[in-house]
This record gives C-alpha cells, structure tokens and sequence, in this order.
C-alpha cells in the first residue's frame, strides 16, 4: 500500500472531534485525491517514452521530484520547526562553555577530515553500475563537500555549483542550448543533482539545486524536445515553484528567471 494512504488513519483519527457530514466530504475529497494519483501514474507510465530501449530509472525519479506532492514539503517544514523547537530547548540547557567546546571539536574534526573519493572517479558513464550514488560523495557538511574531489568534478560540468558555498557572478541560462547530448551522462547528473536534494535539510541549498537542474535542462533542452511528456512535467512543477513564496525569495537573490524557464519549454512543448 503507498505509503500516503496513511491519511485515512489520521482522518479516522479525528472522526470523533469533526461533524459526520464534515468526515464525509473529507474522506470523499481524499478518495478523489487518491484515485487521480493512481491515474497520473498510469499515464506516465504508459505514455513516457525514451528512444532507447531501456527506460533509465533516472527519468522515474526525476518524475518522482517533479510531481512532488505540497503535503511532503509541508512535512518537511514541520519537521525542521519541530527540530529547531527542540535545538533551542537544548541550547539554553547548555553552557556557553561547553556550545564554544563542540564547536572547537567540530572544526578539528572537519580540518583533519580527508577526502578519499579521488579513488573514485564516477564519470563519464557509470550509471548502470551504480547502486548508490552518496558513497562517492562527501555529503555529511558543505564544506566536506567543498573540499571534496568528485563534487569539483562535478562543478568543472556545473560551475553554478559553487553558489552552495558563495554566491557567483555567472548567471544562469536564460536562452535554451540546441547541442547534442549524451543520454547517459545527463541521466547520471540529474541523478547525482537530485540525490543532493534528497540529502541537503536547508531550503536555500535545495533551492539553488533545483535552480541548476533547470539550468541543466535548458542547457541540453534537446532532451526535453525528444521527451515531450517529461517536458511537460517539468514544465507543471516550474509552474509549481512560482507559488512557492519562500522558493521565489530565494530565486530572485540569484536572479533566476522563471517566467523566461516557462516560455522555454512551452516552446518545446508545442514543436
């Protein structure tokens, strides 16, 4: 059973302190929610087509970020309240003293860190072979990450990257890039991009992801073009993102340019 049909617990939770008539437009409301969800996914999966014959798993997930449900988000921001209630009530537990001590202890520790994924090289086309991505990452800090062999790998592709650490100069795309591309290479690096969303826990940080992996896209818009019903995905989820407030704050400090992203793929759409 998915994992989101968990909610009729918790409707069933609060039947007793809701009106009857109430319970019943909710339940129906969810029932209907439940049904265009199984419908979506089959006509995703039936309708998504990749010219190879293979379908890579990395366009399921990709769909899987895009579709994104706003309930999960709000989850999430719940539980990162929830965690920061807690980190203040601890942190008047503590001393002073002893705040200055971990934090001495936590930068020894990330000085003496040494990065080993120079061993590991994960381009150009492993994908196949890759169960988890995360192990060739150091993913646990940004400034692992910063220091880390692979994700500078990673940056000499996507040098927008470096906007985790500081913000940069260079802009992000604005006209969309007709090169060729190399199916397996953009299918490993949206792979990679998402797994940094799945693991970063700060708003910003995932916001600049989302930020290059639509860079990406434009950059290599000829994907989009050979997929149409991906496009159109893409296309509902950057849509999705203009309402996000918090999001769009942060869009507007990197002067991304949504509307513009839009029209892009509207374009491509309809080709």
């Amino acid at each position: 059973m998915d994992q989101h049909l968990s909610i009729f617990d918790d409707l069933y939770n609060i039947k007793d302190n809701i009106s009857d008539g109430y319970f019943l437009i909710l339940n129906n409301k969810l029932k209907n929610l439940v049904r265009e969800n199984k419908n979506l996914k089959k006509f995703l999966r039936e309708n998504l087509v990749i010219d190879d014959e293979d379908k890579p798993e990395i366009i399921e997930q990709h769909i899987q970020f895009l579709l994104e449900e706003e309930s999960e988000e709000e989850s999430e921001e719940e539980s990162e309240e929830e965690s920061e209630e807690e980190s203040e009530e601890e942190s008047e537990e503590e001393s002073e003293e002893e705040l200055e001590e971990e934090s001495e202890e936590e930068s020894e520790e990330e000085s003496e860190y040494v990065c080993n994924c120079s061993t590991r090289y994960i381009f150009p086309n492993l994908l196949n072979s890759i169960e988890d991505i995360s192990e060739f990452f150091c993913l646990s800090s940004l400034q692992r990450m910063q220091n880390c062999e692979n994700f500078k790998r990673l940056m000499d592709k996507l040098p927008l990257l470096e906007n985790l650490f500081q913000k940069i100069d260079l802009p992000f795309a604005e006209e969309p890039t007709y090169n060729k591309y190399i199916k397996e290479e953009y299918s490993l690096i949206i792979k990679i991009l998402l797994l940094f969303i799945e693991k970063f826990t700060e708003k910003k940080s995932k916001s600049i992801i989302v930020f290059v992996i639509y860079d990406f896209m434009i950059k290599n818009i000829n994907f989009m073009k050979d997929n149409k019903i991906y496009a159109t995905i893409c296309l509902k989820k950057c849509e999705e993102l203009l309402k996000d407030c918090e999001h769009q704050q942060i869009a507007l400090e990197y002067n991304i340019n949504y509307i513009r992203w839009i029209d892009i793929i509207k374009s491509i759409i309809i080709e």
